[in-house]
C-alpha cells in the first residue's frame, strides 16, 4: 500500500502543478486581450483593421478555453486520486461499511476538448509512428430499464440554441459613415457578447452531460453493494442532484440572455442596413458626397421644400425635382446607393405624397428628419427651421402616402 500512497499523492501533486498551469495560461491570454484592446483603442480607420478586430473577436474566446481545461482536468485528477483512495481503502469514507468491500470507482472523464488538443499538439510535434498520444474516458453508464431519467427539460428545449451560431455574423460594408461608426461597432460588440454567450452554454451542457454520467455511476456503484440502499441518504448523491438543479437552472438563464443578444443584433442590424449603401452603389462617389454640400446651381435654382433638403444636406444633382418624384429620381441612381424605407431615421428625408393632407397637392412636400426619440419624430421644413414633432405638425404621420429616404452619407442608424 505504500506505493499506493506515493502514486496517490504524485497524481494530487500533479493536479496542482496542473492548476498553477492554468492560472499562467490565464494571465497571459487576458495580456493578449489587453494587447489588442489598447491597439483598439488607439483608433483603426481601415476595412482591412476593422476586419481584423471582428475575427480576433470571433476566435478569443478559443484562447479563453485553454485555462478552463487545464483547470478542468486538473479538478477530474484530484476527484480520481479521491475515489481511488477510497475505493482502496486508504481513506476513511462515511459511506463506508467496515465489513463490504467498495467498488473500485470508475477513472474520471476526460473532456473531448483536451483529448482533441492533445492529438493536435501531438500532430504538430511530429509524433513516432511508434509512438501512441492515449485519451482515456469514464465508459458510458448505460440506465437501467425503467430507471428515470436525470434529463430535465432544458437539453430538449435548447436545441436550437446550437443552430442560432450562424447567421449573425455582420461584414464591414463597403462604405460606412463616420457616424455610423459607433452603430457598426455595437453590433460587433453584440456578436461578440452571443459568441461568449454560445461558448458558456456549450460549457455547461458538456459539465451537465459529465454531472449526469457521474450520478449514474455513484447510483450504480451504491446498488451494486446495497440494492435496497436509499440514495437520498447518500450526501454525496444529494449534493450532485443539488448541483445539476442548479445548473440546469443557469442553462436556463444562459437561454434567455441568447435569445436577447439574438433580439438585440436582429434590431441593430436592421437599423445597420438601412443606413449602408444599396446594391449598385459606388462606394468612392458615396464617400465624396460625405461633408460636402450640393452644387450653388442647384441651391440657386430649387424653391420651398426642395430648396430647404438641398440646403441642409448634400444632395446629388440629378435628384432635386418635385418633392413627390424623388422615389422614382432614386430608382435611376443606384450608383448612390440610397435606400426607402418606412421607418424614421435622423438625417433621413421624409417624402410626402401629393395626396398626404400635408403636402401640396401639385408637387408634394420633403422633410428632414432631426432626430428620435421614442415614438417621437423631430422634423424641420422650409416652415419650420426649428424642429418641431410631427405629430403636431400633421395627424397623419405614416401610412402609403409617407417615405423615407436613408443616405448613406447622411443618415445616422
Amino acid at each position: 500500500m505504500p506505493e499506493v500512497r506515493a502514486k496517490l499523492e504524485q497524481m494530487q501533486t500533479a493536479a496542482g502543478v496542473l492548476r498553477d498551469s492554468g492560472a499562467r495560461v490565464e494571465n497571459a491570454v487576458k495580456g493578449v486581450h489587453q494587447t489588442v484592446d489598447d491597439l483598439v483603442a488607439l483608433g483603426f480607420e481601415s476595412p482591412a483593421a476593422a476586419a481584423f478586430i471582428l475575427r480576433y473577436r470571433q476566435e478569443r474566446t478559443i484562447m479563453e478555453e485553454w485555462p478552463r481545461l487545464v483547470t478542468l482536468f486538473a479538478n477530474r485528477l484530484d476527484e480520481a486520486a479521491e475515489d481511488l483512495s477510497q475505493a482502496l481503502g486508504l481513506s476513511q469514507s462515511p459511506q463506508s461499511e467496515p465489513d463490504a468491500a467498495p467498488l473500485p470507482a470508475a477513472a474520471p472523464a476526460l473532456p473531448v476538448a483536451i483529448a482533441t488538443l492533445a492529438a493536435r499538439q501531438a500532430s504538430q510535434n511530429d509524433v513516432p509512428s511508434n509512438r501512441r498520444v492515449r485519451s482515456w474516458r469514464r465508459p458510458t453508464v448505460s440506465r437501467r430499464r425503467g430507471a428515470a431519467p436525470f434529463e430535465p427539460e432544458t437539453s430538449r428545449q435548447l436545441s436550437a440554441i446550437e443552430a442560432s451560431r450562424a447567421g449573425h455574423e455582420t461584414a464591414y460594408p463597403s462604405y460606412l459613415a463616420k457616424k455610423n461608426k459607433p452603430l457598426y461597432q455595437l453590433v460587433v460588440q453584440k456578436q461578440a457578447d452571443l459568441r461568449e454567450a454560445q461558448h458558456e452554454f456549450t460549457q455547461m451542457q458538456e459539465e451537465r452531460a459529465y454531472k449526469i454520467e457521474e450520478l449514474h455511476a455513484l447510483k450504480n456503484r451504491a446498488l451494486s453493494t446495497d440494492r435496497a440502499a436509499r440514495l437520498d441518504s447518500i450526501p454525496r448523491y444529494q449534493v450532485m442532484r443539488g448541483e445539476l438543479s442548479t445548473l440546469n437552472q443557469d442553462i436556463q438563464a444562459q437561454t434567455q440572455k441568447i435569445r436577447g443578444l439574438e433580439a438585440d443584433l436582429t434590431l441593430l442590424n436592421t437599423r445597420l442596413d438601412k443606413i449602408t449603401p444599396a446594391p449598385g452603389a459606388d462606394p468612392m462617389l458615396i464617400q465624396a458626397m460625405e461633408g460636402s454640400e450640393t452644387a450653388a446651381g442647384i441651391k440657386a435654382n430649387t424653391q420651398d421644400c426642395v430648396n430647404y433638403i438641398v440646403t441642409r444636406m448634400a444632395i446629388p444633382g440629378k435628384l432635386p425635382t418635385d418633392a413627390h418624384l424623388w422615389n422614382e429620381n432614386i430608382a435611376r441612381m443606384p450608383e448612390y446607393g440610397i435606400r426607402i424605407g418606412d421607418h424614421p431615421l435622423e438625417g433621413a428625408v421624409m417624402v410626402m405624397e401629393r395626396d398626404h393632407p400635408y403636402a401640396d397637392d401639385v408637387y408634394g412636400h420633403l422633410m428632414y428628419v432631426e432626430k428620435i426619440e421614442g415614438n417621437q419624430v423631430w422634423i424641420t421644413d422650409n416652415y419650420h427651421p426649428e424642429p418641431v414633432l410631427l405629430s403636431d405638425v400633421t395627424d397623419v404621420t405614416s401610412g402609403p402616402t409617407i417615405t423615407y429616404l436613408y443616405f448613406p452619407w447622411e443618415t445616422r442608424g
